[in-house]
């Protein structure tokens, strides 16, 4: 059975944040599959980190269950998407960071996870503020991956 965790709503800061956080942990210690999708959940770089964390604590058996991730339309920005980058499953399928007002910087980071990440499908990083070069380099690597879709 495949769970998929979404939130739609803007709740309030950090607690929502912590809330999300444990609820991935419960859903990758008892489902063969989970998705976590919290898109346009009002969360910052500091909500962000949060989960960055919990993720980073997480037993790799049970975070191989995460197949799609999704934080599209929150503010995230570069401190977000470097913790993510170093807190993100290799095996993710997919990763949808649409509209986080994310920068070279983090968009670099992820692009380095990206690389490594031998599950990766799809990765969806429009609408931020990447330069044109970093979006270059979102498309070779999807022009180096057979199979991976990648929208920059």
């Amino acid at each position: 059975m495949r769970k998929t965790f979404r939130q739609t709503f803007t709740p309030s800061g950090s607690d929502a944040a912590k809330n999300a956080a444990d609820n991935l942990t419960q859903n990758a210690a008892s489902s063969p599959s989970v998705n976590f999708h919290l898109r346009n959940a009002g969360f910052s770089a500091d909500d962000v980190k949060l989960i960055a964390n919990t993720l980073g604590m997480t037993p790799a058996r049970e975070l191989a269950r995460l197949r799609s991730f999704s934080l599209s339309d929150n503010t995230i920005g570069n401190e977000g998407a470097k913790a993510l980058a170093a807190a993100l499953p290799k095996t993710l399928t997919e990763l949808g960071l649409v509209g986080c007002a994310i920068g070279d910087q983090g968009g670099k980071a992820i692009l380095e996870w990206a690389k490594y990440a031998s599950g990766l499908r799809m990765v969806c990083i429009e609408d931020n503020r990447l330069s044109q070069g970093l979006r270059t380099q979102f498309g070779d690597l999807q022009n180096t991956s057979p199979g991976m879709s990648v929208f920059s």
